[in-house]
Protein backbone atom coordinates (compact mmCIF):
# COMPACT_ATOMS: atom_id res chain seq x y z
CA UNK A 1 0.00 0.00 0.00
CA UNK A 2 1.32 3.37 -0.97
CA UNK A 3 0.88 6.58 0.92
CA UNK A 4 -1.18 8.02 -1.93
CA UNK A 5 -3.66 5.15 -1.74
CA UNK A 6 -4.05 5.57 2.03
CA UNK A 7 -4.44 9.34 1.72
CA UNK A 8 -7.02 8.96 -1.05
CA UNK A 9 -9.18 6.59 0.97
CA UNK A 10 -8.89 8.72 4.09
CA UNK A 11 -10.12 11.77 2.18
CA UNK A 12 -12.79 9.76 0.34
CA UNK A 13 -14.06 8.32 3.64
CA UNK A 14 -14.19 11.80 5.17
CA UNK A 15 -16.11 13.23 2.21
CA UNK A 16 -18.54 10.29 2.21
CA UNK A 17 -19.06 10.77 5.96
CA UNK A 18 -19.83 14.45 5.36
CA UNK A 19 -22.32 13.45 2.66
CA UNK A 20 -23.97 10.94 4.97
CA UNK A 21 -24.21 13.54 7.73
CA UNK A 22 -25.74 16.04 5.28
CA UNK A 23 -28.25 13.42 4.15
CA UNK A 24 -29.23 12.44 7.69
CA UNK A 25 -29.42 16.08 8.79
CA UNK A 26 -31.67 16.99 5.88
CA UNK A 27 -33.97 14.05 6.40
CA UNK A 28 -34.16 14.45 10.16
CA UNK A 29 -34.66 18.21 10.13
CA UNK A 30 -37.39 18.25 7.50
CA UNK A 31 -39.04 14.85 7.21
CA UNK A 32 -39.41 14.17 10.92
CA UNK A 33 -41.07 17.50 11.78
CA UNK A 34 -44.87 17.12 11.74
CA UNK A 35 -45.28 20.90 11.93
CA UNK A 36 -44.13 21.16 8.33
CA UNK A 37 -47.06 19.08 7.11
CA UNK A 38 -49.76 20.25 9.49
CA UNK A 39 -50.22 23.12 11.89
CA UNK A 40 -53.34 24.50 13.51
CA UNK A 41 -52.91 27.98 12.05
CA UNK A 42 -55.29 29.12 9.30
CA UNK A 43 -52.38 29.56 6.89
CA UNK A 44 -51.07 26.68 4.74
CA UNK A 45 -48.32 24.54 6.27
CA UNK A 46 -44.75 25.69 5.51
CA UNK A 47 -43.67 22.57 3.60
CA UNK A 48 -43.83 24.13 0.08
CA UNK A 49 -41.64 27.02 1.25
CA UNK A 50 -39.02 24.58 2.51
CA UNK A 51 -38.81 22.44 -0.65
CA UNK A 52 -35.86 24.38 -2.17
CA UNK A 53 -33.88 23.88 1.04
CA UNK A 54 -34.73 20.20 1.13
CA UNK A 55 -33.70 19.77 -2.51
CA UNK A 56 -30.43 21.63 -1.91
CA UNK A 57 -29.59 19.53 1.14
CA UNK A 58 -30.29 16.28 -0.65
CA UNK A 59 -28.37 17.46 -3.71
CA UNK A 60 -25.29 18.31 -1.66
CA UNK A 61 -25.51 14.93 0.09
CA UNK A 62 -25.69 13.04 -3.22
CA UNK A 63 -22.81 15.03 -4.69
CA UNK A 64 -20.66 14.27 -1.64
CA UNK A 65 -21.55 10.58 -1.54
CA UNK A 66 -20.79 9.87 -5.21
CA UNK A 67 -17.08 9.64 -5.99
CA UNK A 68 -15.86 11.84 -8.84
CA UNK A 69 -14.16 8.94 -10.60
CA UNK A 70 -17.57 7.32 -11.22
CA UNK A 71 -18.81 10.39 -13.09
CA UNK A 72 -15.93 11.37 -15.34
CA UNK A 73 -17.39 10.38 -18.71
CA UNK A 74 -20.68 10.15 -20.55
CA UNK A 75 -24.11 10.68 -19.08
CA UNK A 76 -23.02 10.43 -15.41
CA UNK A 77 -20.80 13.47 -15.96
CA UNK A 78 -23.63 15.53 -17.43
CA UNK A 79 -26.03 14.37 -14.73
CA UNK A 80 -23.57 15.39 -12.00
CA UNK A 81 -22.96 18.72 -13.74
CA UNK A 82 -26.71 19.39 -13.98
CA UNK A 83 -27.20 18.46 -10.33
CA UNK A 84 -24.35 20.75 -9.31
CA UNK A 85 -25.85 23.61 -11.33
CA UNK A 86 -29.30 23.02 -9.82
CA UNK A 87 -27.97 22.95 -6.25
CA UNK A 88 -25.88 26.06 -6.91
CA UNK A 89 -28.84 27.92 -8.35
CA UNK A 90 -30.96 26.97 -5.32
CA UNK A 91 -28.30 28.44 -3.04
CA UNK A 92 -28.09 31.60 -5.16
CA UNK A 93 -31.87 32.03 -5.10
CA UNK A 94 -31.92 31.52 -1.33
CA UNK A 95 -29.09 34.04 -0.88
CA UNK A 96 -30.73 36.68 -3.06
CA UNK A 97 -34.04 36.09 -1.26
CA UNK A 98 -32.32 36.56 2.09
CA UNK A 99 -30.68 39.78 0.94
CA UNK A 100 -34.01 41.06 -0.41
CA UNK A 101 -35.76 40.18 2.86
CA UNK A 102 -33.03 41.96 4.80
CA UNK A 103 -33.51 45.09 2.72
CA UNK A 104 -37.19 45.01 3.66
CA UNK A 105 -36.46 44.75 7.37
CA UNK A 106 -36.59 40.96 7.34
CA UNK A 107 -40.19 40.93 6.14
CA UNK A 108 -41.43 39.76 2.79
CA UNK A 109 -43.14 42.61 0.87
CA UNK A 110 -45.69 40.16 -0.53
CA UNK A 111 -46.81 39.17 2.95
CA UNK A 112 -46.43 42.68 4.43
CA UNK A 113 -47.41 45.05 1.58
CA UNK A 114 -47.68 47.94 4.06
CA UNK A 115 -43.87 48.09 4.18
CA UNK A 116 -43.74 49.28 0.57
CA UNK A 117 -45.28 52.61 1.56
CA UNK A 118 -42.96 53.14 4.55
Amino acid sequence: MSGEWIAYWMVRTGVAAAGLIALLATVSSYALMPGLYYDDLPTPPPMPERLPGIAAGLGVAVLLLLPNRLTLRGWPFWTRLALSAAVGSLFIVAGVGGIAAGLHGGKDPVIFPVLESV
